[in-house]
């Protein structure tokens, strides 16, 4: 496959990929560091399951964006950096920063109690706090604190992955219905319905997933996205608005992302969705071509979005453009806010994307065992990093389930230390 990268040779396309806020390069893209990096990109797209692929590096001298493959395999349309993808998890930081500024507000405290923040759908649910975590028999619901959903420390299941133990799909997980029959009417019939936020809430309670907990709050780790399904929620009640205008108005906005929305819940913005793809029984699925709905997606991954936009967005958090108090960036970047791991840890069983630190929205890791960056990674094969000693941020897509986007951006990693772009000795004075 052809590589098709587009680059930000002249100002004026900088400013179009970029925005007027980025910082124009003080020199010319070196030749071959440009092409070192186009042929990372061609690599990835030449994996059998890959079909495009889009990466971006921004860091204090050079911005670079580049594309391969093909964006929709059926019109034949070519991958640009333009294009855009669904965030999947990386929506999640984006709600960690909205409570983070709400906490700052006095609107939300790192100890309310979620029983307390969530008492008007409880109350329309007819249902208890204590029941979204009960391990060992004992329900700990009543315990659970806003810190413990932002840091995944709350030990509730996740709606996605958890078996349900009640009612008709007892035995089954959401993704166990939604993907074991691909396509058939029970498949359909979960994942194309529209789901309210309210509605993922009463699907948790209705099938008893909370008698899943792997521990009391605060007591273990447990990445789940029904934390940041209770923290969308949360921020609603607080705001007093939706949760999408909240971030439209609130981090959007103010960083010029003119190309990211809420699926499902917001006006597109474009029409350019590149495709992502799930190998499932041998069978490279085209997720897009399917037509299935992800509504179901929410404040823990439902949206859309651009590199560029991402680049932005990241760039944003660490240069202090989405806080009032430097002592907020400082938590977030605080590994003792949240949870550390020796090992790594996996997001969830098995899974090769592992991270050394968790805190809020953000995940931690030691890249080729030199590099700290921080940043949060998509299902989909999503990944937006930042390197805060070296004020360089990477933003790299390979739209398939199955590949490890770690590998992804590693290998760009190597490519900029070889060409003399990423030295520690001569980051001091790096903007966190």
């Amino acid at each position: 496959r052809q590589m098709n990268c587009r680059r930000c040779l002249e100002i004026a396309a900088f400013h179009l990929l970029c925005g007027s806020r980025c910082a124009i390069a003080d020199q010319p893209l070196d030749g071959n560091l440009r092409q070192a990096l186009d042929n990372v990109v061609s690599q990835i797209v030449a994996k059998p399951n890959v079909v495009n692929s889009v990466a971006l590096v921004e860091s204090k001298n050079f911005h670079w964006a580049g594309a391969a493959g093909l964006a929709d395999p059926k019109t034949r349309r070519p991958m640009t950096p333009q294009h855009q993808f669904r965030t999947a998890s990386v929506a999640k930081t984006f709600t960690a920063i909205i409570i983070l500024q709400l906490i700052e507000e006095g609107k939300l405290r790192m100890d309310d109690r979620v029983a307390d923040l969530l008492r008007p759908q409880l109350r329309t649910l007819e249902q208890t706090a204590g029941s979204l975590n009960i391990f060992n028999g004992v329900q700990h619901g009543a315990d659970l604190t806003l810190k413990h959903l932002l840091t995944h420390r709350s030990g509730v299941p996740d709606y996605f992955f958890s078996k349900s133990t009640n009612g008709p799909q007892h035995g089954k997980s959401f993704i166990d219905v939604a993907f074991t029959d691909f396509g058939g009417p029970k498949s359909r019939e979960i994942v194309n319905r529209h789901w309210e936020p309210i509605d993922l809430l009463k699907y948790f309670y209705d099938n008893k997933l909370g008698i899943d907990a792997s521990f009391a709050p605060g007591q273990g780790f447990l990445y789940s996205d029904t934390n940041y399904l209770l923290l969308g929620l949360i921020a609603e009640n607080a705001s007093g608005t939706l949760l999408s205008s909240s971030v439209r108005k609130r981090i959007l906005e103010p960083l010029s992302m003119a190309d990211t929305y809420y699926e499902w819940r917001e006006p597109r913005k474009g029409n350019r969705l590149s495709h992502h793809f799930l190998l499932l029984k041998n069978v490279n699925l085209d997720i897009v071509d399917q037509d299935l709905a992800s509504s179901a997606e929410w404040a823990n991954g439902g949206m859309v979005t651009t590199a560029a936009d991402l680049n932005r967005f990241i760039r944003g958090i660490f240069h202090g453009r989405l806080f009032k108090d430097q002592e907020t960036l400082n938590l977030l970047v605080d590994p003792r806010s949240g949870s550390t791991f020796t090992p790594p840890h996996p997001y969830f069983d098995n899974a090769p994307f592992r991270f050394n630190a968790y805190t809020f929205g953000l995940a931690r890791w030691q890249v080729l065992d030199k590099y700290e960056c921080w940043g949060h990674k998509g299902y989909w094969g999503i990944g937006m990093f930042y390197f805060p000693k070296l004020d360089t941020s990477i933003i790299c897509v390979d739209n398939q389930v199955s590949e490890n986007v770690n590998d992804f951006r590693d290998s760009l990693v190597r490519v900029l230390a070889a060409n003399g772009h990423l030295s520690l000795e001569k980051a001091e004075g790096t903007k966190r």
